[in-house]
């Protein structure tokens, strides 16, 4: 949590809320949440990772929604960012694994107060040890402001690759959004998120795919493909297949039957 050092008062902490909906939790744990903490949530939620002030994020890792994850953790690897990640019974090794996730809290099997604690408890010693770093120069309404603030130039170019992803996609187009060379912007892009443009894109429609494929089982492979922005689904096929290891159509059976 926050604390007023002027008025000695407790205020909610403004926490950076990443994956599924906030609405997608249990009735009980969604109030107990919001009595406890302001959740910052806006589309394409993952890019807020890339914003300076966020060091640790929580992911809502939902089994029907959880094909941005492997981006989050990329971002998180290159940015030396962490994730708290907050999940429904069972959850992956890679995952739990990772060194850029500082925990795990399966909300199933976890009382709430234990959730709520450990979650103010990561927090609560991180907005301190932010205002160390500031030599205590920012208000705490002013490191607020900061933190809620706009996402800047490059989130906005994260949110027109998402936003746009069925579409062909250009880096002369996000270069002049962020008003510099292709070059420079092609530098700073593979600095900020770990991967070139072009792979960065590819990952993107490739999770895009891996949802569609598992969200709507009875859509065609070629209008799936059409949706994340492949020109054909032959070649959709074959990038699938490289990047995965088996066919849309197998990736498709193999986890609609084994749920």
């Amino acid at each position: 949590m926050m604390i007023d050092s002027e008025q000695g008062s407790l205020r909610k902490l403004n926490i950076p809320w990443l994956g599924a909906e906030f609405s997608e939790l249990p009735h009980e744990i969604k109030k107990s949440f919001l009595t406890h903490f302001e959740l910052i949530k806006k589309p394409n939620n993952v890019s807020m990772l890339t914003e300076s002030q966020i060091q640790t994020a929580i992911y809502y890792l939902n089994s029907k929604k959880h094909y941005q994850i492997d981006c989050a953790l990329i971002i998180c690897q290159n940015l030396n960012k962490k994730l708290i990640v907050i999940h429904h019974n069972e959850i992956v090794s890679y995952i739990q694994d990772s060194p850029n996730v500082l925990f795990c809290l399966d909300i199933e099997s976890k009382p709430i107060n234990i959730l709520i604690e450990q979650i103010q408890t990561h927090f609560y010693h991180e907005y301190h040890s932010y205002l160390n770093e500031q030599n205590m120069n920012t208000s705490p309404d002013q490191l607020q402001e900061s933190i809620c603030g706009s996402q800047g130039k490059f989130m906005a170019c994260l949110d027109h690759i998402q936003i746009h992803l069925h579409e062909p996609i250009k880096i002369e187009t996000l270069a002049d959004m962020c008003h510099c060379s292709t070059y420079y912007f092609s530098r700073q892009f593979h600095s900020i998120v770990g991967m070139s443009f072009r792979n960065y894109i590819s990952l993107k429609r490739t999770e895009m795919a891996k949802h569609l494929l598992l969200t709507q089982p009875e859509e065609k492979i070629s209008s799936i493909a059409f949706q994340c922005g492949f020109k054909d689904e032959a070649y959709f096929t074959r990038h699938f297949k490289k990047k995965i290891g088996i066919t849309p159509s197998s990736y498709r059976q193999k986890y609609l039957q084994s749920n």
